[in-house]
C-alpha cells in the first residue's frame, strides 16, 4: 500500500481509479493546472480552462508510467475509468464526451 499526491499549480481533482491485475493504478479526474505532470503524454498541454487527466502509477507507487491531458477547448471532466486485467486498454468516461485517442 502507498499514498501519494500529484498535481500542479491550480485545481486538480481525482474522480475515479481502476487497478489492473499487476496492481498498477489508473486515475482520472479534472485539472486546470498548466503544469500538471506529463509523462509520455498523448496531449501535452491544456486546451481549455480545464481538461481530463489520465495517469498510470506503477504497482509499487514509486513512478508514473504515463500521465496526459485529454480534452478540447470547452473544458472536460473525467468521471469514470475502467481497465482490462492486462492493462492493455483503458477506458475513460467524461463530461462532455472526451476525445478519442488511438495510439
Amino acid at each position: 500500500m502507498y499514498s501519494t499526491f500529484i498535481g500542479g499549480s491550480s485545481v486538480d481533482e481525482a474522480t475515479d481509479i481502476a487497478i489492473d491485475s499487476a496492481g498498477n493504478a489508473y486515475v482520472t479526474g479534472v485539472t486546470g493546472s498548466p503544469n500538471f505532470p506529463n509523462i509520455h503524454p498523448l496531449q501535452s498541454g491544456l486546451k481549455g480552462p480545464y481538461d481530463i487527466f489520465l495517469l498510470k502509477v506503477n504497482a509499487a507507487g514509486t513512478a508514473l508510467a504515463y500521465s496526459t491531458y485529454l480534452g478540447g477547448t470547452g473544458g472536460e471532466f473525467g468521471q469514470g475509468i475502467a481497465v482490462d486485467t492486462a492493462g492493455a486498454f483503458v477506458y475513460v468516461a467524461g463530461k462532455p464526451t472526451p476525445p478519442t485517442f488511438q495510439p
